[in-house]
């Protein structure tokens, strides 16, 4: 069973289609993130930081990440 956005993971093969894990927590691939900001995958600090390209999910160390559209 795939991972979805926001899921932690280890590996991409992990995480579903269009999606890669960056750094312990899937997220949408820059190249599958139509009509955002391209925000998709960078750090955040809370869901305002990610305004277009879905939520600020956190990793096992805290450390969040926008997860995409």
């Amino acid at each position: 069973m795939s991972k979805d956005k926001g899921d932690k993971c280890f590996s991409d093969g992990e995480c579903g289609f269009g999606l890669q894990c960056n750094d312990g927590v899937c997220v949408k691939k820059k190249e599958m993130d139509f009509g955002s900001s391209g925000k998709s995958g960078n750090s955040c600090n809370n869901d305002a930081d990610c305004i277009g390209p879905g939520k600020c999910v956190k990793n096992n160390f805290g450390k969040g990440y926008c997860s995409g559209n």
